[in-house]
């Protein structure tokens, strides 16, 4: 194994040290990565290689990460708390048989959708990796403050930058729509104030060819930013998402967009139900839902489960729809709190959100 560089030997103000100097001094250390979670390994490596560090392995801890361990250079190991409780042999083994300097870390964190925590942590974790190979004179509040400068990430080799004008999303509404819905949709944005602490996914039904169409319709009525979906683009408040028609939808652990194949048929493009099932797995009761006019039972089993977990299910009056069969088949389950027109329930929302 190769002998890290001893960086006590290139003095440098780390207060004045530049993001691309910074960088240049992380791209020599070369980590591995370890955790038995593939979204948390996926994340954390794309992050570490954001601010310059070198991954060179990202494993699960398995005897195959030992062996590849002999032949590969690595100066720090990263191990994943949470996930490797259960693998004591490999973790003696490994304490036994390497002197690589290890670092046990709870990457928890990378759930939240927190610019300021994530930045906290990610700063005390480069200072960790930096004095792990003999550089101890930066701080963490540079490193925090590298992490910041250097926050645009890669995803599937596409590049997002994170904005720092409104909050990343907490509090979701899925807006589900059919037969009717646009109009009826465009009509609740009309009447909604943009100063609402809020994301909205739109799942409306209707052919891949007119989603840019609708995003295009929608952003001349509405001061909230109304989208198509992009991989790696990090969802946040005062923004409309557009579900896309054959795609699914996830939002992962940093609260970016990632469009997955739909393994299953399904009878409605978009499912309005599987929306609403993606959302909350990742939101959970900070999820609420509002049907639209339409056809048919779509979003009935999703409601159901929102309710389930305490989330707030709304739905659009039967006499100003143009077909009312979907919100009137939620409403059947006698899960909906509240029903009114497109107007009234901006109304309704206005004020179950706003910050006074």
């Amino acid at each position: 194994m190769d002998t890290p560089e001893t960086y006590a030997t290139r003095p440098r103000d780390s207060q004045s040290m530049s993001s691309s100097m910074l960088s240049q001094e992380l791209s020599r250390i070369r980590i591995a990565v370890i955790s038995n979670s593939v979204s948390q390994r996926k994340h954390i490596k794309e992050a570490l290689e954001n601010v310059g560090l070198n991954v060179v392995m990202n494993e699960p801890i398995t005897t195959t990460f030992l062996e590849k361990l002999g032949s590969i250079n690595v100066d720090v190991i990263l191990l994943d708390l949470d996930e490797n409780q259960e693998h004591d042999e490999i973790l003696d083994a490994l304490l036994e048989n390497h002197s690589i300097p290890i670092i046990f870390n709870d990457v928890s964190v990378l759930t939240l959708n927190e610019p300021q925590v994530l930045a906290r942590w990610y700063g005390k974790l480069l200072k960790k990796i930096s004095s792990s190979v003999g550089k101890n004179s930066i701080e963490e509040e540079t490193f925090a403050n590298h992490y910041n400068q250097t926050s645009s990430h890669k995803i599937n080799n596409r590049k997002f930058e994170v904005k720092h004008d409104d909050a990343l999303a907490k509090n979701i509404w899925v807006l589900g729509a059919s037969l009717g819905g646009p109009d009826a949709v465009k009509e609740f944005f009309k009447a909604l104030p943009a100063d609402l602490p809020v994301t909205f996914i739109l799942a409306q039904h209707l052919g891949a060819n007119f989603v840019g169409l609708l995003a295009e319709q929608l952003n001349q009525v509405t001061d909230y930013e109304v989208l198509t979906p992009t991989v790696g683009h990090v969802i946040r408040h005062k923004q409309v998402i557009l579900t896309p028609v054959n795609e699914r939808l996830v939002i992962n652990p940093i609260g970016a967009i990632e469009l997955e194949p739909i393994k299953k048929e399904q009878q409605y493009s978009p499912s309005i139900d599987m929306v609403m099932e993606d959302m909350s797995e990742r939101y959970g009761k900070n999820v609420g839902a509002i049907i639209f006019s339409g056809m048919g039972d779509d979003g009935v089993k999703g409601c159901e489960k929102l309710h389930k977990k305490g989330s707030m299910v709304w739905t659009q009056s039967s006499d100003s729809c143009v077909i009312s069969s979907m919100p009137e088949n939620v409403e059947e389950l006698g899960v909906v709190s509240f029903s009114g027109s497109p107007a009234k329930l901006a109304e309704k929302l206005y004020d179950y959100l706003r910050v006074d």
